[in-house]
């Protein structure tokens, strides 16, 4: 396995790696273009006990985490995992009006940034790797 690279596309599955969740069909994922990461073992479907092992990895190799859509159920899985390890946890806003939106309020609550623009984001992480690079 090799470490993922600044600026490329990586994927972390809640799945086998061979899985994919659209129609639970398996995949070609294989690629030495870009990684693929799965705690399952091949053949293994999708799970929602599954998600806060794929949190914690996807936290692991992030800067941050921009969650977009979280549900109550959700939210502490998001946040947590980025948080335990000292990422940022960033929400981008939808309507108040749409249940999906509730987990990302609770976020916020418990310091999740606010962002409204790809500038943003990426401003917020580029602080968070000179900081990290210090250390």
């Amino acid at each position: 396995m090799r470490a993922p690279n600044p600026g490329q596309d990586d994927c972390v599955l809640g799945t086998g790696p061979d899985w994919s969740n659209r129609g639970n069909t398996r995949t070609g994922l294989r690629s030495s273009q870009w990684l693929v990461v799965s705690e399952f073992p091949p053949g293994k479907t999708g799970n929602p006990e599954h998600f806060p092992s794929r949190n914690r990895i996807i936290a692991s190799v992030s800067l941050g985490t921009l969650v977009i859509e979280a549900g109550l159920k959700s939210f502490a899985d998001h946040g947590a995992a980025a948080a335990e390890q000292g990422r940022e946890v960033l929400h981008y806003p939808v309507s108040i009006h749409n249940p999906m939106a509730r987990g990302c309020t609770k976020l916020i609550r418990y310091g999740a940034k606010l962002v409204e623009t790809d500038e943003e984001v990426r401003r917020i992480c580029a602080v968070k790797e000179r900081a990290r690079r210090r250390d």
